[in-house]
């Protein structure tokens, strides 16, 4: 059974910002590659003087994969590491996804995609955890199969919203960003990594230097090493 986790975000500040804190989660693999964007997974806006703010991660991942011409999706189905999914699709319909018993992903921690489709169609693999879309891969060309492989590794950044990108933390950042921007802007002590055995993580959003300072996020328990 995977480890339920309970979030509790309080915001310390002392006025209201019309910032949030956005929630990410990031494959291990294919960082770097423009066709892999990012969807914030929470978005979490409680108020200052002690407004908090709680979620869940249950870790069911889930995948569909979507017609980029036509925007017809298939159904969703939950997924688990070192399984293989043909998209194929029949009759002129959208495409459909099914397991293949005789194959798996190149690692075991992995699941993988492949587009089986016949007429072919352009897909994307939309992935998403405990029904919230966090990630879609662009592009998935016919023959090609994609891979997906996530830790419980959490990437939280103080923004406002807005349609201009990702600059940096406490700056303007989309809710849909190419990965590789939001790898380089993100700094390293925003990325929680859940300790093992951990069931409540509690989170203290505060500015120590005043409301014109930097964002802090404390964690308690405090992230594990990247190294573990």
């Amino acid at each position: 059974m995977p480890n339920v986790i309970h979030f509790n975000l309080t915001n310390r500040l002392t006025r209201n910002t019309g910032q949030s804190v956005l929630v990410y989660m990031m494959p291990v693999a294919d960082r770097s590659t423009t066709d892999l964007f990012l969807s914030s997974w929470r978005v979490l806006n409680p108020s200052a003087n002690g407004g908090s703010q709680r979620f869940v991660y249950r870790g069911r991942l889930q995948l569909a994969v979507e017609d980029e011409s036509r925007l017809c999706q298939s159904a969703i189905v939950d997924v688990k590491p070192n399984q293989l999914y043909l998209a194929t699709n029949s009759d002129n319909q959208g495409p459909a996804l099914q397991i293949s018993y005789s194959e798996t992903p190149p690692s075991a921690r992995q699941v993988a995609v492949r587009n089986e489709t016949d007429p072919a169609l352009q897909l994307s693999a939309v992935w998403s955890m405990d029904g919230q879309r966090i990630a879609v891969q662009r592009g998935l060309n016919l023959g090609a199969t994609t891979t997906f492989n996530l830790t419980t590794a959490f990437y939280f950044i103080v923004a406002c919203p807005s349609h201009k990108g990702l600059d940096q933390v406490s700056e303007e950042v989309t809710y849909l960003v190419p990965a590789a921007d939001a790898f380089q802007s993100s700094s390293t002590d925003r990325v929680y990594r859940v300790p093992p055995g951990t069931r409540n993580v509690n989170i203290q959003w505060l500015r120590p230097g005043g409301l014109s300072s930097a964002d802090v996020l404390l964690f308690d328990p405090p992230s594990a090493s990247s190294s573990a």
